[in-house]
């Protein structure tokens, strides 16, 4: 969070500040009033001026007490308050979006720096399809340094439906969602995590570094860039080996690229640990579903070339129970 400090500097005590005031107004007057209206208004300035300055130079002590006590009061009370609506808010997410924006957005009047509460509503506007809104929440969050919202701000634009909810694009645009979303998740998302004393040493971070490098493995897939892709994907599942998305943009990197001496072995383990209620990993499953049965297909085409209706059965049998 930025902190902006403001110093007001006089010149030789009260009066020349209260002069410079009245300067500045009369100059004001004199372009829309007229010479009465500066008369009357610079005098009335020139006085008001200088007894605000002279209250703040008596009361300088009083008015620091009442900062610190409502700073004490912000953090002592609204700060644990936003946090506990936050919490509150969480428990509905998946159950009841609506009382879960509600408690969301109550925390956030509350305490407007809860980064937490605004990666949440994103993710709530994102189920609710709300693309531009989701975004929204989550950029704010990730300007907090929130690796959350950073992550899923990176993967909004990877899934391209944000520009689909926006009606008519270019293929160009879509390739700059996805060079902003390598961007983001290569200098921001894992920057935050890095920054981090000791994350990589720390079990719980194993999720976000996984989420992280498999979102940044399918931005690079996106662009063709195979190799770095590659490299990402396999270090995400070496984090989380059971996790099952990883492994399943790494089978279609190791298809673009015609590597298919570990494709079955990466299609077989997607097919094992991806989530198919993810569109995404829906589809991906489907694809190494077919790729697993055109690899069993071959190797019986090849092993049955003197038997070709029994091969031809076995395929049958092989193309119904996928």
């Amino acid at each position: 969070m930025n902190h902006f400090e403001l110093e007001l500097e006089t010149k030789q005590g009260n009066n020349s500040l209260a002069e410079y005031r009245e300067d500045n107004i009369t100059k004001n007057i004199n372009i829309y009033g007229g010479n009465y209206n500066e008369t009357i208004h610079g005098n009335y300035y020139q006085s008001r001026v200088g007894r605000v300055i002279s209250f703040l130079n008596k009361n300088q002590f009083k008015l620091l007490g009442g900062i610190v006590t409502l700073l004490i009061i912000f953090y002592i009370v609204l700060s644990p308050l936003s946090n506990y609506l936050t919490k509150l808010g969480l428990e509905y997410v998946e159950k009841n979006n609506e009382k879960a924006l509600f408690f969301l957005e109550l925390a956030l009047k509350f305490d407007n720096n809860n980064d937490k509460a605004m990666t949440n509503i994103g993710y709530i506007y994102e189920k609710r399809q709300q693309y531009d809104n989701a975004h929204e929440y989550y950029q704010k969050a990730r300007l907090k340094n929130n690796i959350a919202a950073c992550n899923n701000e990176a993967r909004l634009n990877l899934t391209g439906k944000r520009k689909l909810s926006q009606g008519n694009f270019a293929k160009a645009e879509l390739q700059e969602n996805f060079a902003e979303a390598e961007n983001l998740l290569e200098n921001s998302c894992l920057k935050f995590l890095d920054d981090l004393e000791q994350s990589n040493q720390e079990e719980k971070y194993k999720n976000a570094y996984y989420a992280i490098y498999t979102n940044l493995g399918w931005a690079q897939f996106l662009q063709n860039n195979y190799l770095n892709a590659e490299n990402n994907l396999q270090q995400a599942i070496d984090m989380l080996p059971e996790k099952g998305t990883a492994n399943c943009l790494l089978a279609e990197t190791l298809a673009a690229i015609g590597n298919n001496f570990e494709i079955v072995t990466e299609s077989e383990r997607c097919i094992a640990y991806a989530n198919p209620s993810n569109p995404e990993e829906k589809q991906w499953i489907h694809n190494a579903q077919e790729r697993i049965f055109d690899a069993e297909s071959n190797s019986l085409n090849a092993l049955g070339k003197g038997f070709p209706q029994r091969s031809e059965k076995i395929i049958k049998i092989l193309r119904h129970s996928s």
